[in-house]
């Protein structure tokens, strides 16, 4: 990201009002009296009343700067708005015959992870954001060709005003109408919504740009499948492109969990229906009511409430993953207890050592820093736990703080890093699990932050 964005970000945000703002506002910017402040800064009373009061939870990067007399660490996004994005994407296809949605995708994340498949989402705005590089990528291939930024936004905004409203020959549209009712037996005049008579026939020539881009987007969803070599379940595609039906669950839904209750229940799924279940099949009836949906819910719960021991393989699948949940988190809870337990500090070192192999240097123009005070929050962890962790590793968290003017901070690159280590999650629940024990003999056995990192002095 360019300086000129970087300002941009900064004259756009807010900053949050954390802990640590807060507290150097009292202790540094707010120590005389805040009519004083007031005076000094040119800012409403009101507004630094507000501030102290924590009645607010944000103010502008203006108001910083005159409070502190300081920029804040603002840490650049690494996603933003595709809109940009997408409009370039739709001007360069119109521009050159011959690219498709699929081959600039195949240029963007070709030798990536992410590249599995195509994921039309980033071009159609199903995933609103995209990762900052896209957009420099795409805006690339127009600088490439000597098309600068404005005409390029010139070029976008006439684009749009042509195709506003405008209205597409049928004909264009027809091969993509046989290609959906030839793949899943979607009826064209669904897609129309009018009869597809008027158009054969001749009585209608064109179709809306609305109608155009539903079918193009229904197409790509339709070769989505295909090319992961999945099976198209019609009545799910057809419930995200037209919605569900408000007050009805479709069929599919419940299927799975009717054959359960015939089979370890003895209960026949006319009795939730009320018709036969041929019906269904048949697909003559698609959906049921809701509330015979909550019914054969509790029915499914009270079976396997009465019959513990049934195979958790037999549970519908909805009902499997929450008992497969509910075994995950007894076993956590087991893991850490143990881990308490053993208290073997060795063992969690050399899990958390592995953050350590390759910290990178200081400074980085990359690199945004937290705050050791902001670092639990960033973890999700009680602020407890996390001094308690710091104090019994505090050798291990010498080697990757950063030592600035105004205190001690973690690269956030390095507590992404922890987040993701294997054993982790229980090290944090150990931790979480003696901050939150009433007995304070806890807080001694594994020392304080100061004495970890000396209130920001001696780390």
């Amino acid at each position: 990201m360019s300086v000129n964005d970087s300002m941009n970000l900064l004259t756009r945000k807010r900053v949050k009002l954390t802990r640590s703002v807060l507290k150097d506002f009292y202790e540094n910017a707010a120590k005389g009296s805040l009519s004083a402040l007031s005076k000094q800064t040119g800012l409403a009373y009101g507004l630094l009343y507000n501030i102290a009061h924590r009645r607010v939870k944000s103010i502008s990067i203006r108001d910083y700067r005159k409070i502190f007399n300081k920029d804040p660490i603002v840490k650049l996004p690494d996603r933003k708005d595709g809109a940009y994005f997408r409009d370039m994407v739709r001007l360069w296809l119109y521009l050159n015959v011959g690219q498709s949605e699929n081959i600039l995708y195949q240029e963007f994340f070709q030798g990536k992870k992410a590249f599995k498949k195509t994921d039309y989402r980033i071009f159609t705005g199903e995933i609103d954001t995209i990762e900052c590089r896209l957009e420099d990528q795409m805006e690339q291939k127009f600088l490439g060709l000597g098309i600068e930024r404005p005409v390029i936004q010139s070029w976008i905004r006439e684009f749009n005003a042509q195709n506003r409203g405008k209205r597409i020959p049928y004909r264009e549209l027809k091969p993509v109408l046989e290609f959906i009712q030839d793949k899943v037996g979607i009826h064209p005049t669904r897609l129309l919504k009018q009869s597809v008579k008027r158009y054969e026939t001749g009585t209608l020539h064109t179709v809306s740009s609305q109608v155009f881009e539903d079918a193009m987007q229904v197409k790509k969803e339709i070769e989505q499948y295909l090319d992961s070599n999945q099976t198209i379940h019609k009545e799910k595609l057809l419930d995200r492109i037209y919605g569900k039906r408000p007050g009805f669950i479709p069929f599919y839904e419940i299927e799975e969990k009717l054959e359960f209750l015939r089979e370890y229940g003895g209960h026949y799924p006319k009795k939730y229906l009320g018709r036969g279940i041929g019906y269904y099949r048949k697909k003559k009836i698609k959906h049921i009511a809701s509330w015979r949906g909550i019914r054969i819910d509790q029915d499914c719960r009270d079976i396997i409430r009465k019959k513990p021991d049934l195979r958790l393989s037999s549970l519908p699948r909805v009902f499997l993953y929450q008992e497969v949940g509910k075994l995950l988190s007894v076993l956590k809870k087991i893991s850490i207890q143990q881990i308490c337990h053993d208290n073997n500090v060795e063992f969690e070192a050399d899990i958390l050592r592995q953050v350590t192999l390759d910290p990178g240097q200081y400074p980085n123009q990359e690199q945004v820093l937290v705050r050791f005070d902001e670092a639990a929050r960033y973890l999700k962890m009680k602020q407890k736990a996390f001094d308690y962790l710091v104090a019994s590793h505090s050798s291990l968290f010498k080697k990757i703080a950063v030592r600035k003017e105004n205190g001690w901070y973690i690269p956030d690159t390095s507590l992404e890093m922890l987040k993701k280590i294997a054993g982790f999650s229980l090290i944090k629940g150990k931790y979480d699990f003696l901050a939150s024990r009433k007995d304070e003999c806890y807080a001694s056995c594994y020392g304080s932050m100061s004495r970890a990192i000396g209130s920001s002095r001696s780390l």
